[in-house]
């Protein structure tokens, strides 16, 4: 209905404003360390994880942060900037719950799965 239609929005325009900043970084963070080690991917999961993070910490601390917002910056901006935000924070529930195989597993599958996944992908359309 209306209410879905608006988290849409708040979604969509905060996932346009997250993947330009995301590609901004990667281009500035080429011209200013010409290195192998990518950088600017780095730089953009921490960045996307703290805001993750802060932006549940501070919609659970204050009601200026209605669910509309809170979107925007999780699903929205955080998912366009970088989904290692999603991950990482889904992480930290399952730590803070004590779910500890179910943190190791996720983890372990989801770093071998997609480098796996990214590999087999590369290989078939290669040729």
């Amino acid at each position: 209905g209306e209410a879905m239609g608006r988290i849409i929005v708040f979604v969509g325009i905060g996932g346009m404003i997250g993947t330009v900043c995301r590609f901004l970084s990667y281009a500035l963070a080429a011209h200013l360390l010409p290195f192998a080690f990518p950088f600017g991917t780095l730089a953009v999961n921490i960045v996307g994880s703290f805001i993750m993070g802060a932006a549940f910490g501070l919609s659970e601390r204050y009601e200026w942060i209605n669910s509309d917002w809170r979107m925007f910056l999780t699903a929205g901006f955080c998912g366009g900037f970088t989904t290692f935000s999603a991950f990482a924070f889904e992480n930290v529930e399952l730590l803070i719950d004590k779910h500890y195989t179910t943190f190791a597993a996720y983890s372990i599958a989801s770093f071998v799965l997609c480098l796996a996944a990214a590999f087999v992908g590369l290989v078939v359309t290669r040729s």
